[in-house]
């Protein structure tokens, strides 16, 4: 009884941790994509995308907001910036998700970026991306999964 308990439960709990981190890359992307929607018309108006998360039209999903050291937003666990290029945005330890604006020379591109040591965060990725193998692997970074058009 022991041993089928055990089996069942080496079996049904990397499928639990892969479910669990597929629902939080989800809020990632989710946040990623609200940003970028509101980056994409602040440029409209202005020629130019916004430096800060306090210039776009936007209520974020949030209690409480700070910024880290780099300048990141940390928003409830997940940190998330802004660039000229792109918004990405991190659960630290997992994975990164980033969407390039449609202004850019990787227009509407995005990217799973997921940490080397997690194997379920790395399966997320890989399935979110559906590719085979990683486009490029960092020694402390991760694997970048192959970028992809994203709607």
């Amino acid at each position: 009884m022991v041993l089928i308990i055990g089996i069942l439960a080496a079996i049904a709990l990397p499928q639990y941790q892969k479910a669990v981190y597929r629902s939080r890359l989800n809020t990632v992307k989710n946040l990623v994509i609200s940003i970028t929607n509101a980056q994409e018309v602040y440029y409209l108006s202005n020629n130019s995308y916004a430096i800060s998360l306090d210039l776009l039209d936007i209520d974020l999903p949030i209690e409480e907001e700070e910024k880290n050291e780099y300048g990141w937003y940390v928003l409830k666990g997940i940190t998330c910036g802004i660039g000229a290029q792109s918004t990405s945005c991190s659960i630290p330890g997992l994975f990164s998700f980033q969407k390039y604006y449609m202004h850019t020379n990787d227009p509407g591109t995005a990217t799973c970026l997921a940490n080397t040591d997690n194997d379920a965060a790395n399966q997320v990725c890989k399935s979110e991306t559906l590719s085979s193998t990683p486009r490029w692997t960092g020694d402390s970074i991760g694997y970048r999964w192959n970028t992809y058009k994203y709607q």
